[in-house]
């Protein structure tokens, strides 16, 4: 947790791919939607 209050992750499989939210739950669910938006942007 930051000094602000949030959750911050990475992911780095994705590199340079960093996401923050104000539970761990939704931190979490960012990350997952992040990668999954540069998955698709890869096959497309």
């Amino acid at each position: 947790m930051d000094e602000d209050g949030y959750y911050i992750v990475s992911c780095p499989m994705f590199k340079g791919r960093h996401t923050y939210g104000e539970t761990i739950e939704e931190t979490l669910e960012n990350i997952k939607l992040h990668s999954f938006k540069d998955q698709i942007d890869r096959i497309l």
